[in-house]
């Protein structure tokens, strides 16, 4: 036993290897004799072979007899029917000659494809003739106003077309353009009437309201409606389309519909002035209230009526404000003109008790009725403004009325006889400076006409009296004449100025005592005549402007956002009892 067993250990490898060889053997047999049990071969020679050539050639004959037949007869005249089985015939003989060969005969099958060029050929001719002598119908139709008949012939060859597209798609007539250029013509004789009677009903609709005759006037306005909504629909690349027009016509049943309404609110804001006018402000306010609330309703109900907007809610909101705050208002507006009375004459220390006991008022109003227009749109900003400055008021009147001249030909309004320094427009604005070459007895430059706009405004706070830019004749009368002039000696210019702005009032005065009209900055002028609404005049040059052009004295229109370096202003102000 233990031989065997050694004998076995020794040679298990190769035995496992001729195992494995064995059952590989079988798998190969096996799989080899499975093949044969599926489909044989075909043998296309035995196909061939079984080709009944005297029955082709019976059939090659019968289809070249039946072509001449239809040759000669569609040469003499137009083909009949039996004329056109004789070529149905010839093309059928050659299917079945091709089915004897087994389908695959190059001749033969082109031979085919010319027989059905030929017939398409008769057949789409006589199709499209047809059409075109419809199309030519409908032109005429089309002139002498006949419509109906026009969209009947239209019609009729747009079928004609597409069926000899469709048909006999070896037609040389066949022209799928064609098809849609003629239905676009159907589209258009079919959009026409619905267009017309779209327009009558909206005519039809005007003359009801003319005669006060609301609801017919609205069912014509929903027929008119009804109508372009479907033209919309149904003809969108066509010029009777039109989505404004329907927008249009809701806009006119709304505001019709909500006719009613309107006239309410009409009456509620008679109602409401004629109180005003008898002083009855609490009638006033009521009556405001029930027009506000009926507005309300009628935006809500019908937002695309005329008579519909947000703007005009609040409008009578507004007015309902100013009814209930108007006693209390009008006593706030008399405090303000003592406050400006009082800056006016310069007695700042009762200007300082006025602001003191007036700021908590204008505060606590704007809280209360903050639509109310009476105080107007300033009169916070201004009270706060003054109230920050307040310590302030009479060093800056002085400082300012210090500095004002009398401009030649105008006695009623005074300039400063400098452009604003950076100090003086520092105290003005808090602080603010939007200079790039800093100093306080430079001109203040980098300054937009917005920014000197709302300068002023400050200014005129401070003094009670108008404040504002010069304008362009206000500028030239205050530089005068130059034929005289020295302008190296008024004016920091490109010869003298070294490219950087320098200390106001240095150089000499012009005649009137005015001091760097000309050079320095450009300075911003009044622009209200310019008709773009973002240009400003800027006039006189900077210390960059040549002498030559500074003795034309330049005016240009800027851009009134503008931040130049060498931009900036000076002001006048409305002094005319002085």
């Amino acid at each position: 036993m233990s031989r065997n067993r050694s004998f076995l250990y020794r040679f298990r490898l190769p035995l496992k290897l001729f195992g494995v060889i064995i059952l590989t053997g079988v798998c190969l047999t096996g799989a080899f004799y499975l093949t044969k049990l599926g489909p044989g071969k075909v043998d296309r020679g035995n196909v061939y072979m079984e080709f009944d050539e005297v029955e082709g050639n019976k059939l090659l004959e019968l289809s070249q007899q039946k072509e001449e037949y239809f040759r000669n007869r569609a040469e003499q005249r137009a083909p009949t029917e039996e004329d056109y089985a004789a070529l149905d015939e010839a093309i059928k003989a050659l299917s079945d000659y091709l089915d004897m060969r087994g389908g695959h005969h190059t001749s033969t099958s082109e031979r085919r494809e010319e027989l059905y060029a030929l017939r398409d050929n008769y057949r789409g001719k006589v199709l499209y003739e047809e059409s075109l002598l419809l199309e030519d119908q409908c032109e005429g139709f089309e002139e002498s106003g006949q419509f109906d008949e026009a969209l009947k012939a239209i019609s009729r060859a747009t079928f004609l077309q597409r069926k000899l597209n469709e048909t006999y798609d070896r037609s040389p007539n066949n022209d799928k353009r064609r098809v849609t250029r003629l239905q676009r013509k159907v589209d258009q004789l079919t959009a026409k009437p619905l267009y017309e009677d779209s327009v009558q009903a909206e005519d039809d609709a005007k003359q009801a309201l003319a005669a006060e005759d609301f609801d017919r006037a609205k069912l014509f306005y929903q027929r008119a409606i009804e109508l372009q909504t479907d033209l919309n629909m149904r003809f969108r690349g066509l010029q009777f389309a039109n989505v404004q027009r329907v927008t249009a016509l809701e806009q006119e049943l709304s505001s019709l519909e909500s006719s009613d309404l309107y006239e309410r609110i009409g009456d509620y804001r008679a109602a409401a002035e004629e109180a005003e006018a008898k002083e009855d402000y609490a009638a006033a306010a009521e009556a405001y209230q029930n027009a506000f609330r009926l507005q309300r309703e009628l935006n809500r109900e019908f937002p695309q009526s005329r008579f519909a907007g947000a703007l005009v809610a609040d409008e009578l909101q507004g007015l309902r404000e100013n009814a209930l705050s108007r006693n209390l208002g009008d006593g706030i507006l008399e405090e303000m003109q003592r406050l400006d009375e009082a800056l006016r004459e310069r007695t700042a220390w009762r200007a300082i008790e006025i602001i003191r006991a007036l700021y908590p008022k204008v505060q606590q109003f704007t809280e209360q009725f903050p639509r109310s227009t009476i105080l107007g749109e300033d009169a916070l900003l201004k009270m706060q403004y003054l109230s920050a400055i307040e310590d302030d008021i009479g060093f800056l009147q002085d400082r300012i009325y210090g500095q004002l001249l009398s401009i030649e030909g105008n006695e009623d309004w005074r300039m400063l006889r400098t452009e604003v320094s950076q100090a003086l427009y520092m105290s003005v604005m808090l602080k603010a400076n939007p200079s790039r070459h800093v100093g306080d007895l430079l001109p203040v430059d980098s300054c937009n006409w917005d920014e000197a706009k709302d300068f002023c405004q400050r200014v005129s706070w401070i003094l009670g009296h108008d404040v504002r830019l010069p304008n362009e004749d206000e500028f030239y009368a205050a530089i005068g004449s130059l034929r005289y002039v020295n302008l190296r000696e008024v004016s920091w210019n490109l010869e003298n100025a070294d490219g950087v702005t320098h200390e106001i009032g240095k150089l000499k005065p012009n005649g009137q005592g005015f001091c760097d009209l000309l050079g320095n900055v450009a300075e911003w002028l009044e622009s209200g005549a310019l008709p773009g609404e973002g240009e400003a005049y800027i006039g006189g040059g900077s210390v960059e402007t040549p002498i030559d052009i500074l003795i034309d004295v330049p005016v240009e229109i800027s851009n009134r956002r503008m931040r130049n370096r060498f931009a900036g202003f000076r002001f006048v102000v409305y002094l005319p009892n002085l």
